[in-house]
């Protein structure tokens, strides 16, 4: 069976937050800025119907902006089991504390991308 090439997938939290702000402009901006050729952004609820595609993407980032890893728990939920989880939490970017502004979204898209080097 030939298996075809699949760029790279983002997934990012997309709560109320700031830090889920943070992560969803951050997965933004790699899907559609940095990372050329990756897919679009996807957000926990395109999991169901996404995952096949997710399973056979060469390299899946999950971004959770705190530690309750809502994305991380929807890839389990989706039976999607290789993918690197990056939480914003591990960066030192906190609930109520890391605004959603250029400084930091810089910082989540530069660790980021060396998950996806």
């Amino acid at each position: 069976m030939i298996r075809r090439h699949h760029p790279p997938v983002v997934m990012a939290c997309h709560c109320e937050l700031d830090v889920g702000e943070l992560a969803s402009l951050a997965g933004f901006q790699l899907a559609h800025g940095d990372l050329s050729g990756a897919d679009s952004l996807l957000s926990p609820s395109d999991l169901p119907a996404m995952a096949e595609h997710l399973r056979r993407s060469r390299q899946v980032l999950v971004v959770d902006g705190c530690a309750m890893s809502c994305g991380r728990k929807a890839m389990g939920r989706a039976g999607v089991e290789s993918f690197t989880h990056l939480e914003l939490g591990n960066l030192g970017l906190t609930k109520g504390h890391s605004p959603a502004d250029e400084g930091n979204v810089r910082k989540v898209v530069e660790v980021a991308k060396l998950f996806l080097e």
